[in-house]
């Protein structure tokens, strides 16, 4: 079967946004690296292909169950909902307690519904986990 007009379209469309958020999430996660070794690594699958991610603060106080206020609450004992504005300072006072969430891809793995199209995007990208990795300094490299 060829993919003709609106099919290819998609396609393209779809390629577009993982890319610009591809680029988004690594620019925002890169103002948040603990210039100390890490001690807490939490490791996600890829960034989302919806725009939000862990590292773009955003307003969090109706998403009790998102990723973010599970981190705060844990980690800084935030039992309530969380602004844009001090979103931004959890993220630096995390980076203070040597906190850091690394993706295995940062091609968003959650546009394909399919498993094993997000396994095989994750494993081609799994060489350039390790380079990340290696390149945050973690405590058991000291």
């Amino acid at each position: 079967m060829k993919c003709k007009g609106k099919c290819l379209d998609f396609i393209n469309d779809l390629l577009q946004r993982m890319k610009e958020q591809r680029e988004r999430s690594m620019q925002a996660s890169s103002r948040y690296v603990p210039t100390n070794p890490i001690q807490y690594l939490l490791i996600g699958e890829s960034p989302p292909i919806s725009g939000s991610y862990f590292y773009i603060p955003e307003d969090i106080r109706r998403k009790a169950q998102s990723l973010p206020a599970k981190v705060f609450r844990s980690f800084l004992g935030i039992k309530g909902g969380v602004d844009k504005h001090d979103y931004e300072k959890h993220l630096l006072r995390l980076g203070v307690m040597i906190f850091f969430l690394i993706d295995l891809s940062t091609i968003p793995t959650d546009a394909f519904a399919y498993y094993n199209y997000r396994k095989q995007i994750i494993v081609a990208e799994f060489h350039s986990f390790c380079t990340r990795y290696a390149e945050l300094n973690p405590i058991s490299q000291r």
